[in-house]
């Protein structure tokens, strides 16, 4: 099974599998779209957490929830990938990192591309080097409310805050303010020996935005906003 066609066995599952939840009401959609108050904490990561933990790879692969990487070069830390699946005792595997509302910032670029670079560069020796890696952000296209945002970047960091980046420009459009940082930080860190696939979850649907290739029938884009 090559890269692509398990990103898009990926994108595929993990959609009919949000808009099964939303149906039987085991989740809300508003929970795709804002940090709901009502909400409980952490609710929207441990369920589509869940639900890619179940996503069918084929018959002998496996799946490990948070299991720890460490590159081999002496001085790198390990670090805990949401999902790995494996194929039996062969050498393929497939890494996952999802990141909700509260994580889908300047986070992605600073800690799971580093940690997909580091590691694809020197892998552990007693693990496979994986054959794809897919980190899936939760990015809403259309305007969002000053208090169902996280402020992270800002409150914490302080990054992007200036003249030329106003909080004001990435509530008009939280995926069009992080698009293209994203896929120039996807440009520069993705490795011909591992893939990597950049997918977003927009009110519900799901697209691959890195690679620059198609994307799902119906999903609305939003001109940049300067």
């Amino acid at each position: 099974m090559n890269a692509g066609k398990i990103a898009r066995n990926v994108k595929k599952e993990l959609r009919q599998a949000i808009d099964k939840l939303i149906k039987d009401g085991a989740l809300n959609s508003e929970w795709l779209e804002r940090n709901s108050k009502s909400s409980p904490k952490h609710i929207l990561h441990s369920r589509v957490l869940g639900l890619l933990a179940q996503i069918d790879f084929g018959k002998g692969w496996i799946t490990d929830i948070e299991r720890s990487l460490k590159p081999s070069v002496k001085g790198r830390n390990s670090f805990t990938p949401d999902i790995i699946a494996w194929k039996g005792n062969s050498c393929e595997a497939v890494v996952i990192e999802y990141e909700s509302i509260n994580s889908s910032d300047s986070r992605v670029i600073s800690r799971d591309l580093e940690n997909y670079k580091k590691y694809i560069e020197h892998p552990d020796v007693n693990d496979c080097q994986p054959i794809v890696w897919i980190i899936v952000t939760t990015l809403k296209s259309g305007e969002v409310q000053n208090g169902d945002w996280s402020r992270w970047d800002w409150a914490q960091q302080k990054e992007y805050h200036g003249k030329d980046e106003p909080w004001e420009k990435l509530l008009k459009s939280p995926f069009n303010f992080w698009h293209k940082k994203y896929i120039e930080a996807f440009k520069d860190s993705c490795k011909v020996e591992c893939p990597i696939y950049w997918m977003n979850i927009d009110s519900g649907n799901i697209s691959i935005e890195f690679p620059l290739r198609g994307r799902i029938k119906g999903v609305k884009r939003i001109k940049d906003v300067r």
